[in-house]
C-alpha cells in the first residue's frame, strides 16, 4: 500500500539534509525587546512587528525617522550577463567550441560610441562568458568569477546556474560535479537541489554512479565538514544514492541535546526501511527510525519548531507500524499533560490544510485524515478540559475533517479540476472516497464535546457519507445521537439520508448508461476509465431490502414517516434503468398497493410514466444494460408497465375522484399510452379513442386545478399547463417530441380558453407562470421554433418579460430563414425519362451578413466537427444525406450524391449582399412517369440563440418536371471521350467482351444514345448489356454552372452468330459528338490500340498454339534484355502493364487489384496518385470490413478499378 513514507522515498531525502541542521546549533540568545506603541486611550502597549527601537524612540520624541536608502541596481557587468542567451544544445556546444579552439574573442568585435567605458567593457566580457559558457570552457569561467567579477562573482555563478538548470541540453555528470567546484561562496540548500536537478537531466546522457567517486573530497563536500557533509548527503539523497548515504549523515554526540541529528538519522532509517528486500529488515528499521524519533520528542533541550519537525516524521511512519503499537504512542502523547499531543493535532491539521490548498493527490491525503481522527478520538477519550467545557482542540480538529468531507462530497469525478497529474505516472483523485472519509470522521463521544453547531455539521456529513457509502449503521447511530439532543434535527437527519441514498444509486445508474470505455493519455502513457457495471437484479434487492430496513429502523426511532415522492425517488433509484418495476418490489418497500394514500398512489404512476416514455422504452439502455430482449418482449414490458400505472394510479382516483393531480396524471399516462400503442399499430380506430379521453382528462384536471386555485386551497403551479401544452405538441414530455411529432392546434387553443377563463387575477399569474416556465425549459434545438410559436399563441398578448424574449427569440429565428434559402435546381430540361439519370444541383444562398455571424456554412459539407454547444461531434454532411435521400425516396432513385469540397470558394449571385455556396451534385431516376416534382428539400442549419443551439430547417422550394417522355432526351454534357475495348480472350469459347467508356463533363448519355449499333454487330448477337451506375470522379466548382466530371461504362457480352462467315469484329459507330473516339483490345494481359476492325484470330490472342521451342525462345530473349538493361542501365521508359479487370468483382479481388496497379510505373511515379490511392485502398478496407462498415455494391467497385486503369494507361 502507498504510504506518505513511499512518498517521501520517492522525493527522495534531499529536501531533510539541511547544513543549518547538521550544524552545531549556537546557545539560544536573548532577544532584543520589541518596540513599544503606546495606545493613549486605554494606555495600553502593543509590540511592533516590523519597527526598530531607534524607530520607537524617535517617534516618542516627535522626530521623523531617518528614510531608508534605496537599494542600489544591478552592476553593468550583471546586467550584461544576465541579458545573454545560454541555450546549450549539441549543435550550439559544437558551434561555440570550435569559435574557442580556434581562439575567437567576441569581445573585440563590439565598439560603441557615445556608451561609457564602463558598460562597453561589461557587454565585451559577458559575450565573452556567454561563449565559454557555450563551449563549456569551465576554467575560464572560474578565472573570470575569481579574477574579474568581483563584487558580482556570487550572482553572475547563481544566474549561471539557473539558467544551465533550464536550459542545458549537453552538460555530463562530471562537468556538473566541476562546475560546483567553480563556486566563490558555499553552496546554499537551493543551489545543491539545482544540481539534483541538472544531474537527473545528466543521467540521461552518462551514469551518475561515479557521483560518490566525483564528490569524495570535493571543497564543496567536505566529509570532515559538517556543512560538507550536509551539502553531500542532500545531494545524494537527492540523487537516489542511498548506497553512498551513510558516510554523509551527520554524527550522533550526545543524542539526548541534538533532535535535528536524531530527526535525521530516523529519516535514514526510515528511507533504509522502504529499501529492504523482506519484512523483517522493513520492520526493523522502522523500528530503529521511530526509537529515534521517539528520543528526540523527549529530549530536554528540544525546542517547539523541533518538535513539529519530528512529529512530521512520525505521522510518515506512523502508517507502516503495527496498530497496537502506535495506539501506545498516541496514549503516551496525552499522557502527562496535552502539549505533546496537541502539537501533533496541531501539526496534523496544518497538513490538511495546507494538502487541500495544493490539490495533493488521495493517497497522500487518506493517511493524514486518519492520524487526524485517531489523535482525536484519544483526546476524546480523556476526561474533559476545565470541569467539563467542550474541548477545543477536538473542535479545531473537527473542522477541518468536516472541510475535508466537504471537499470530496462537492468532487465530480469527471471534473478535472477534482485529480491531479504526476509525471510518468499519470491522473489521481484529489478527493478521498466516501466510505474512507466515514472512516475518518468523529465519534458520537467526540461529538458530544464540541460545540453543538459544529457537531450538527459533523453529523449531517457523517450521514450524507454513510448514505452515499451505503452503510446505513453508520447513519443510524448519528440519527439517534440527534434524536437525543433535537427531535426535529433527527427528523431532518432521516430525510437527509433518504435523499443522499437516492442520489448515490442515480449517480450510479446514470454512470452504467454508458458502459463504453474511456481512453486518454497523461504524458503519453495511455490511461483507461472503465465503464461502470450494469446494476443486476440481485444488486437491486439488495439496495430495496437495505433500504426497507432503514426506515423500519427510522420508524423505531419514533420518527415521522418520509415524504411519499422522497420514497418514490428511493424506490425508483435501486432499480436498473432498464427494468420496469414489478408489484412485489412495489410492495416490499412501499406497502399494498390497494392501501396506497392518494400522494404516493399518484407519486409512483407519475415516475413510472416518465419512465415508460424514456429509459424503458430506449433501445440503447436496454442494449447497455445487457437485458437481451428483443422488440416484442420490450414492447411486451412496456405494454405491462403502462397497465401496472393505470393500475396504481386508480387506486389514488378511487380515493379521490376529483383529485385534479390525479386526473391530471392519468391523462398524461393515457396520451402516453395512445402514442405507444400508435407505434406498434398505425390503426387509427383504436388509437384516436383513446387519444381524445386523454386530453379530456388534461381538460378537466385543468378544470379541478382552477377550482382549487379559486378557493386558495393550493399554490399555483405551472405542472397542468404544462402537460397539457406538452401533449397539445406531441409528447406529455417535450424531451421526446421530434420533428415528426404533429402538434394538435385545437387543444392549444382549448388551453388558453381554460387559463383565460380564469379571474383576471389568476389568469394573469398563471400566464407569468406559463411565460418563465417556457423560456426556461429545456426544448430540442430543432423544435424550438415550433415550441415558441404554439407558446406565445397560449400567451397571446400578455406582456411579461419572459414573454417579451419569447417573441424576440421567434423573431430572430424568422429573420435568420429569410437571410437564407436552399436551391434546387434540374442540370438540363425539365424533362426528363422515367428510369433514366439526370443530374440535380444543390446550394445554399444567403446574405453575406449572415455568413460572417454564423462563422460560415463549409461545416455543412464536413462530418465530425466540434459543436461547442454541446461538446459533441457532428457529422453534418452525412446528416444533411440521410435528410436528402428521405425525401427523395419516394419519387427517385438516388443514384449517387457528390458533396463539393468544405474549401470549396463562396460566389456572388447578382442580387447585392448575396452569396452561394455550392453544395452538392445528386444524380437522380424517377420512379415511373407519375412523378411530376422534386419535393421541397431541406437542410437543418444550427445557430446561436443567446440560450444555446436552434436548428432551423430551411427549405428549397418546389422544382417541377415531366417524367412522361419515352425518348431519352440528352442531358447537357461536354468533353465527351469514348472508349471502346474489346476482350476476345474467350473467343475461342465463343464469348466476346466489349466494353464501353465515356469520360466527360455532365450526366452522360446511355449506351443506345451513344453507340446505337451495339446490338447489331454484324456476326455477332448480342447476349446482354451490363450497365454501370455514372460515377462522378469531381465537382468543377469554377465552372458555372457547376460541372460534375463523370464517367460511364457498359459490358456488352456478344456471341458469333449462327450465320457468321468470317471471325472479324468491327466496332460499332459512335453516334453523337465527341472530342476523342478510341478503340482498343487485349493482348494478353496488355492493353493497345485497335484499328477500326480486329481479326479473331484465336492463336494469336489467347497465346494458344504456340510449340514448346517457341515458349523457349521468348523466355530466353527476355533474359538477354534483362541483362542487357542491367549492364548498361539505359532502359527506355516501360509503360505501365494493367491488369485486365477481374471478371466477377468483390472487396477482395478489388484490393488485390488496386495494389497491383500501384506497382505499375506509371502510377508509382506520381506522388499524388499514391496518396490518392492508398485513401481509397483504406476506404474501401473500412467499408468493407469494418463492423460499421456498409460494402460498396459490384457496380461501384468495377467504376472505381476502372477509372484507375484508365488512369495507368492514360
Amino acid at each position: 500500500m502507498h504510504t506518505l513514507a513511499n512518498t517521501w522515498a520517492s522525493l527522495g531525502l534531499a529536501l531533510f539534509f539541511s547544513p543549518a541542521l547538521f550544524a552545531q546549533q549556537p546557545p539560544v540568545q536573548s532577544q532584543p525587546a520589541q518596540p513599544i506603541r503606546i495606545n493613549l486611550d486605554g494606555l495600553k502597549v502593543s509590540t511592533s512587528e516590523n519597527g526598530t527601537e531607534s524607530e520607537v524612540v524617535e517617534l516618542l520624541e516627535g522626530q521623523e525617522p531617518e528614510a531608508a536608502q534605496e537599494p542600489e541596481g544591478p552592476s553593468p557587468l550583471l546586467t550584461q550577463i544576465q541579458a545573454q542567451q545560454y541555450m546549450r544544445t549539441i549543435q550550439a556546444v559544437f558551434d561555440a567550441r570550435i569559435r574557442y579552439e580556434l581562439g575567437e574573442d567576441p569581445g573585440e568585435a563590439i565598439e560603441g560610441e557615445g556608451v561609457e567605458e564602463a558598460e562597453l567593457e561589461a557587454s565585451r566580457h559577458a559575450a565573452r562568458f556567454q561563449l565559454w559558457v557555450l563551449a563549456g570552457a569551465w576554467n575560464e569561467i572560474g578565472g573570470f568569477l575569481t579574477d574579474t567579477a568581483g563584487e558580482d562573482a556570487a550572482a553572475i555563478y547563481a544566474h549561471l546556474l539557473q539558467q544551465l538548470v533550464m536550459q542545458d541540453q549537453v552538460i555530463l555528470p562530471a562537468e556538473a560535479i566541476e562546475l560546483a567546484g567553480l563556486s566563490p561562496e558555499a553552496l546554499t540548500e537551493e543551489q545543491v537541489e539545482q544540481f539534483v536537478q541538472l544531474l537527473q537531466k545528466a543521467a540521461a546522457r552518462g551514469s551518475i554512479e561515479s557521483i560518490p567517486a566525483l564528490i569524495d573530497g570535493h571543497p564543496q563536500f567536505l566529509r570532515e565538514d559538517e556543512e560538507g557533509r550536509a551539502r553531500g548527503g542532500q545531494l545524494l539523497a537527492g540523487l537516489g544514492l542511498t548506497d553512498a548515504l551513510q558516510p554523509y549523515l551527520p554524527e550522533m554526540r550526545d543524542p539526548e541535546t541534538r533532535p535535528g541529528v536524531l530527526t535525521q538519522h530516523a529519516r535514514y532509517h526510515q528511507y533504509l526501511a522502504m529499501q529492504a528486500k523482506d519484512f523483517a529488515s522493513r520492520m526493523d528499521e522502522l523500528n530503529r527510525a521511530f526509537a529515534l524519533l521517539r528520543t528526540a520528542l523527549n529530549s530536554e533541550e528540544a525546542e517547539a519548531a523541533d518538535r513539529e519537525q519530528v512529529l512530521a516524521v512520525v505521522l510518515e511512519l506512523l502508517p507502516e507500524l503495527p496498530e497496537t503499537e502506535v495506539e501506545a504512542w498516541r496514549e503516551a502523547l496525552f499522557a502527562e499533560g496535552r502539549g505533546f499531543g496537541l502539537s501533533a493535532l496541531s501539526g496534523v491539521c496544518k497538513s490538511m490544510a495546507d494538502w487541500e490548498r495544493m490539490r495533493t493527490i488521495r493517497r497522500d491525503r487518506e493517511p493524514v485524515v486518519r492520524e487526524a481522527k485517531a489523535l482525536g478520538e484519544v483526546l476524546a477519550r480523556l476526561k474533559p478540559i476545565d470541569g467539563g467545557a467542550p474541548s477545543a482542540a477536538l473542535g479545531l480538529v473537527g473542522m477541518r475533517l468536516a472541510a475535508e468531507a466537504e471537499f470530496s462530497l462537492a468532487a465530480n469525478p469527471n471534473d478535472y479540476r477534482y485529480y491531479n497529474y504526476l509525471p510518468n505516472e499519470g491522473r489521481f483523485p484529489t478527493y478521498i472516497e466516501t466510505g474512507e472519509l466515514l472512516k475518518s470522521m468523529p465519534s458520537v463521544a467526540w461529538m458530544e464535546q464540541v460545540d453543538a453547531g459544529l457537531a450538527e455539521r459533523l453529523m449531517r456529513l457523517r450521514v450524507r457519507l454513510a448514505a452515499q457509502a451505503r452503510l446505513p449503521e453508520d447513519a443510524l447511530e448519528t440519527v439517534q445521537l440527534a434524536g437525543s439532543r433535537r427531535p426535529a434535527f433527527a427528523q431532518e437527519l432521516a430525510e437527509l439520508f433518504l435523499s443522499e441514498w437516492t442520489a448515490a444509486l442515480e449517480a450510479q445508474r446514470v454512470q452504467g448508461l454508458d458502459q463504453n470505455q474511456t481512453i486518454y493519455f497523461v504524458n503519453g502513457v495511455r490511461q483507461v476509465n472503465p465503464g461502470s457495471a450494469p446494476l443486476t437484479r440481485a444488486h437491486q434487492m439488495r439496495s430495496l431490502a437495505k433500504l426497507a430496513e432503514v426506515l423500519a429502523a427510522f420508524g423505531e426511532l419514533g420518527l415521522e414517516p418520509m415524504q411519499p415522492e422522497a420514497l418514490v425517488e428511493g424506490f425508483a433509484a435501486c432499480h436498473s434503468s432498464a427494468e420496469v418495476y414489478r408489484v412485489e418490489d412495489i410492495e416490499a418497500l412501499l406497502g399494498p398497493i390497494d392501501q396506497m394514500s392518494p400522494r404516493m398512489a399518484v407519486s409512483l404512476a407519475d415516475n413510472m410514466r416518465r419512465n415508460l416514455g424514456s429509459r424503458w422504452a430506449s433501445d440503447q439502455v436496454q442494449a447497455t444494460a445487457g437485458t437481451k430482449r428483443n422488440k416484442p418482449q420490450m414492447e411486451a414490458e412496456i405494454e405491462r408497465g403502462y397497465l401496472l400505472a393505470d393500475r396504481v394510479l386508480q387506486v389514488a382516483i378511487e380515493q379521490e375522484p376529483d383529485g385534479w393531480m390525479n386526473v391530471l396524471i392519468r391523462g398524461a399516462l393515457m396520451f402516453d399510452f395512445a402514442e405507444f400503442s400508435h407505434k406498434r399499430d398505425p390503426d387509427l380506430r383504436e388509437y384516436a379513442p383513446i387519444r381524445d379521453s386523454a386530453f379530456v382528462s388534461l381538460g378537466r384536471a385543468m378544470e379541478l386545478y382552477g377550482a382549487e386555485v379559486e378557493r386558495g386551497a393550493i399554490e399555483p403551479t405551472v405542472l397542468p399547463m404544462a402537460l397539457w401544452f406538452s401533449a397539445a405538441l406531441g409528447a406529455s414530455e417535450l424531451g421526446y417530441l421530434t420533428a415528426n411529432t404533429k402538434p394538435d392546434n385545437d387543444q392549444v387553443d382549448l388551453l388558453r380558453q381554460a387559463v383565460t377563463s380564469m379571474s383576471p387575477a389568476d389568469a394573469a399569474g398563471h400566464l407569468d407562470l406559463f411565460a418563465s416556465w417556457a423560456q426556461s425549459v429545456n426544448v430540442p434545438a430543432i423544435m424550438k421554433p415550433r415550441f415558441l410559436r404554439h407558446a406565445l399563441r397560449v400567451l397571446g398578448d400578455h406582456e411579461h418579460p419572459a414573454a417579451e424574449a419569447a417573441r424576440a427569440r421567434l423573431q430572430l429565428y424568422d429573420e435568420l430563414v429569410q437571410e437564407v434559402v436552399l436551391v434546387t435546381e434540374i442540370d438540363g430540361p425539365p424533362e426528363v425519362v422515367a428510369d433514366e439519370p439526370f443530374g440535380i444541383r444543390l446550394s445554399l444562398r444567403y446574405t453575406a451578413a449572415l455568413e460572417r455571424e454564423a462563422g460560415g456554412f463549409a461545416k455543412y459539407l464536413q462530418n465530425q466537427v466540434y459543436a461547442p454547444a454541446t461538446g459533441a461531434q457532428v457529422d453534418y454532411r452525412d446528416r444533411f444525406e440521410e435528410q436528402i435521400r428521405e425525401a427523395l425516396y419516394e419519387g427517385y432513385e438516388v443514384d449517387g450524391i457528390h458533396f463539393h469540397r468544405p474549401e470549396v470558394e463562396d460566389r456572388p449571385v447578382g442580387v447585392h449582399g448575396w452569396m452561394e455556396k455550392p453544395l452538392a451534385y445528386l444524380v437522380v431516376r424517377a420512379r415511373d412517369a407519375a412523378v411530376d416534382r422534386i419535393q421541397s428539400l431541406h437542410l437543418d442549419m444550427d445557430f446561436s440563440d443567446g440560450q444555446g443551439t436552434v436548428l432551423l430547417p430551411v427549405q428549397s422550394a418546389v422544382v417541377l418536371l415531366d417524367a412522361r417522355g419515352e425518348d431519352p432526351q440528352a442531358r447537357p454534357y461536354e468533353k465527351l471521350e469514348v472508349e471502346q475495348v474489346l476482350d476476345a480472350r474467350e473467343w475461342k469459347d465463343q464469348k466476346l467482351l466489349l466494353e464501353v467508356r465515356a469520360r466527360g463533363r455532365g450526366v452522360l448519355p446511355e449506351l443506345a444514345a451513344l453507340i446505337p449499333g451495339h446490338a447489331s454487330i454484324p456476326g455477332f448477337e448480342l447476349v446482354e448489356v451490363e450497365g454501370h451506375p455514372l460515377n462522378i470522379t469531381e465537382l468543377d466548382s469554377d465552372s458555372t454552372p457547376v460541372m460534375p466530371l463523370t464517367e460511364r461504362s457498359w459490358t456488352v457480352h456478344l456471341q458469333p452468330a449462327a450465320d457468321a462467315s468470317t471471325a472479324r469484329f468491327a466496332f460499332p459507330a459512335v453516334a453523337l459528338e465527341v472530342d476523342a473516339s478510341e478503340y482498343k483490345r487485349y493482348d494478353d494481359l496488355d492493353l493497345v490500340d485497335a484499328g477500326a476492325t480486329v481479326d479473331l484470330d484465336a492463336a494469336v490472342l489467347n497465346g494458344g498454339g504456340m510449340p514448346w521451342w517457341g515458349w523457349l525462345i521468348l523466355v530466353g530473349g527476355a533474359s538477354a534484355a534483362f541483362l542487357s538493361i542491367a549492364r548498361h542501365r539505359q532502359a527506355a521508359p516501360v509503360e505501365a502493364v494493367v491488369l485486365p479487370l477481374p471478371q466477377r468483382v468483390t472487396a477482395l479481388s478489388a484490393l488485390a487489384y488496386l495494389r497491383r496497379i500501384g506497382e505499375q510505373p506509371r502510377v508509382a511515379r506520381e506522388g499524388d496518385w499514391q496518396s490518392e490511392l492508398a485513401q481509397d485502398v483504406a476506404q474501401l478496407e473500412q467499408q468493407s470490413f469494418a463492423a460499421e462498415g456498409e460494402p460498396p455494391q459490384e457496380s461501384e467497385l468495377r467504376a472505381l478499378l476502372q477509372r484507375w486503369r484508365d488512369r495507368a494507361v492514360a
